[in-house]
Formats: C-alpha cells, structure tokens, sequence
C-alpha cells in the first residue's frame, strides 16, 4: 500500500518538471502544479507512515522525498520570486504612481505569502448581461464593479477550456480579485468549438 502511494504521488509529481504526453495529464499538471500542497501533504503522510513500517525500504523514501520536493517546488520558487518581484515590474516598466489602480493601498501588498495559499478571496456580487444575439443563441457575460470609487479600466476575461469546454463562471476567484483591487471585470461567454470557428 505504502509503496503504491509513494510511486503515484512520484508519478505525479513528475508532471511539474517534465511535459505531460496527454491531455488529461496535462489537465492534471496544471491541478498539480496550483494545488501542489494538496499533493504534498498525503505524500508527506504516508512517507512518515512508511518510515515506521517494518519493511520500509530505501527506494521508497527516495521516491517519498523526491515528490515532496518536486511538489513543494513551485510554491518556494513563487515565494521567491515574490521577494523581487515590485522592483523587478519597477525597473521594466515605471515607478508605480500613487492613486493610479496598481498604486491603490488596496492592492500594495506581498504578491505571495505562505498564508495566502490558506485564505479564500472575498466574493463580489455581479450582474448577468447580454451583450449579443444571434439567431440561434444569445451571449452573456458577468460583469464585476470595481470596489474602488472612481474613473477605473476594465479587464475583459476570456476563461481557458481550448476554446471547447467552459463558460463565464470558470475563474470566479480572479474576477472577484480584480473587482476588489480596482478593477471593473467582464467574464465573457463565446460559442465553443467544434460547432463554431474563429471567431466565435
């Protein structure tokens, strides 16, 4: 049992570093690599599990760590970059302007911290438009107001799903992120493939 565990959780692991040779793994790379946490800690169990365990073997614990370090990766390369990160946008670009929206107070905080991995981001309430008819089906998107006062730009989100799968409603945190730091946000539904091309 121990040593099944250990091998997925390795398996999958290996998803973080080398390119999936399908779809659904791909598709499990990406849950992988954004929950990594979720990953490390049952991997960090059994492999304490496994170290009390009477037939505990070297291979074993090997495979154990290398996922635990393959999955904790992303996250510490994160905080890293977080560390640099305003003063690298800085240096590309131009000192941040206060009262413009990136200067807002609201916003002027760490880009990464390990506690956020732990925190939910706050709802904002949205209102269901329509912003084209066709004869056969009408298009809506999900419009987010800015929660700062004032003149503010507006993000239109297009969701992923390789222009097949998904709707509106697929990246409600990143709405309600951008609807909270100054940002009006414009979730967009499009006609999906195979049924219509580009441009939908």
């Amino acid at each position: 049992f121990h040593l099944a565990g250990l091998t997925l959780f390795f398996l999958i692991s290996l998803l973080l570093v080398f390119k999936a040779p399908t779809s659904e793994l791909w598709i499990l790379s990406i849950f992988a690599s954004e929950y990594s946490i979720l990953f490390a800690v049952p991997t960090n169990i059994l492999l304490v599990i496994n170290l009390y365990a009477v037939n505990c073997t070297l291979f074993e614990t090997i495979i154990g760590l290398i996922a635990i370090v393959l999955f904790l990766s992303p996250i510490i390369r994160a905080y890293f970059i977080g560390q640099t990160l305003a003063d690298a946008l800085e240096k590309a670009f131009s000192p941040i302007k206060k009262g413009s929206v990136t200067g807002d107070e609201t916003i002027n905080n760490q880009p990464f911290t390990i506690a956020k991995l732990f925190q939910s981001v706050p709802k904002v309430p949205y209102r269901t438009l329509t912003y084209v008819t066709y004869s056969d089906t009408t298009l809506t998107l999900d419009y987010y107001r800015s929660s700062v006062t004032g003149k503010r730009p507006c993000v239109i989100v297009i969701h992923g799903g390789a222009w097949a799968i998904g709707d509106s409603k697929k990246l409600p945190e990143l709405n309600n992120h951008l609807a909270r730091v100054g940002y009006h946000c414009a979730a967009i539904n499009y006609r999906l493939a195979p049924k219509w091309h580009f441009p939908a």
